[in-house]
């Protein structure tokens, strides 16, 4: 293989291995078939998808702090810029419910007759697993703010970032009842001008003790439908209406303009997708990149690129193609002892030969005719050359080849010699 060849192999095999590694970088688990309301991908009615798209024209097409993205990990402070600000809205459940190991329920009356114990809250008398859920949730600490919030989502508001979290019915420490449908909503606090009304389509409100740290801004009767609570540099936005945010609902009364306000100027966004089950994994590119081999790979495809230029370059005058030299004399005697032994005789072929001899002799010494006759038959001491149509068999022909070829091997040392030393036969 020419070393162009193998070059080329070579690089075939390197751009194969880093399209494998950058295609198990970007895969990612596939989606759920079916979108949640709330969910900046769903489409329809009850989708969230033309939020994100009129924020993201608001902004423009540029990168970076101006961006508005799909959240499909963790809340983290490492994983998302300092400032930014997350959308949560009509959650499918908390993200710290699934660490939570609950005892499976035991069949027979004992643990029915707790789960009768627990529904003392006027709660219709429903003993399902569900209620009994709900109201341990609520019981043992209604002080504690920690549990809204998991520790890295505690850490990253902390920093500065803020969280919108549009709740529909339980979650942790906070949860929604309904309203009467002509409870009517007062704007209370002097926060985000612009917003004086919002029309959601069932009133509800929050209720639960993480209420007790936030400040309500809008209020049905007396209950809070829209509250803030801050929390060290940044803040958690809870709202019992997050259909105002939905597709069907945005452009109605001053939704699109809480919109905006929650968003602020230039803050990185983001839809928690993760909460809708939309999560991702780190891939293989991000695991490289965290373990500091990123530079690595990037020197490595900056030299497989800068190898490809150069053997793309010619210098200097370009190389010929090595030659053919491979002689076709062997091919040519072959075909012709092939020919020759289907044409002829073996007497025939070695009269044939006979007078090739004494065509040699004569050329060598300028003899012709029977003089050149006689001359080759001097050198061809004891040989006689079969009459015309006579025939031989192996052992005649075999012997009257090699005294042949006796006699030209000493006529050709004969012819040499005479050659160097000026001599010449006379006619």
């Amino acid at each position: 293989m020419k070393p162009r060849g193998r070059f080329l192999l070579v690089l075939a095999a390197v751009l194969y291995l880093v399209g494998t590694v950058v295609w198990l970088g970007v895969e990612r688990r596939s989606p759920r078939q079916f979108l949640d309301p709330g969910s900046a991908l769903n489409e329809g009615e009850r989708g969230a998808s033309l939020a994100r798209a009129y924020l993201g024209a608001r902004r423009g097409s540029r990168a970076g702090r101006g961006r508005v993205g799909l959240l499909t990990r963790p809340v983290s402070a490492a994983g998302l810029p300092g400032d930014g600000v997350v959308f949560r809205l009509e959650p499918v459940g908390v993200p710290w419910q699934p660490r939570r190991v609950e005892a499976p329920p035991a069949k027979g009356g004992g643990k029915a007759k707790k789960k009768k114990k627990s529904t003392d809250k006027g709660t219709d008398g429903d003993t399902d697993e569900t209620t009994d859920e709900e109201t341990r949730k609520r019981d043992p600490h209604p002080d504690r703010f920690v549990s809204l919030l998991t520790p890295d989502e505690e850490e990253w508001v902390r920093g500065g970032g803020r969280l919108v979290l549009g709740i529909v019915g339980d979650y942790g420490p906070v949860w929604t009842e309904k309203e009467p449908s002509l409870a009517r909503l007062d704007k209370t606090y002097p926060l985000w001008p612009g917003v004086e009304t919002l029309r959601p389509p069932v009133r509800r409100s929050l209720r639960g003790p993480a209420l007790g740290r936030a400040q309500a801004v809008v209020l049905a009767d007396e209950n809070p439908v829209v509250a803030r609570l801050s929390l060290g540099a940044g803040d958690v936005v809870l709202l019992a209406c997050p259909e105002i945010f939905e597709n069907g609902r945005l452009a109605v009364a001053d939704h699109l303009a809480l919109l905006e306000a929650l968003a602020g100027p230039r803050r990185p966004l983001f839809f928690d997708e993760a909460a809708h089950g939309l999560e991702s994994t780190a891939g293989l590119l991000d695991l490289l990149v965290h373990c500091g081999l990123g530079p690595a790979l990037l020197l490595a495809g900056l030299a497989a690129l800068a190898t490809v230029w150069r053997q793309a370059v010619r210098v200097g005058p370009p190389e010929r193609d090595a030659p053919d030299v491979r002689s076709e004399a062997v091919d040519l005697v072959d075909s012709l002892g092939e020919l020759y032994d289907r044409a002829l005789s073996r007497g025939q072929a070695i009269r044939l030969d006979w007078e090739g001899f004494v065509h040699t002799v004569g050329v060598e010494t300028g003899l012709s005719g029977p003089a050149a006759a006689a001359r080759a038959g001097e050198l061809a001491a004891g040989f006689a050359p079969p009459a015309p149509g006579e025939d031989l068999s192996r052992e005649g022909f075999a012997h009257a080849l090699t005294t042949l070829n006796i006699a030209k091997k000493a006529a050709r040392r004969t012819f040499r010699r005479r050659n160097r030393n000026g001599q010449h036969d006379a006619a």
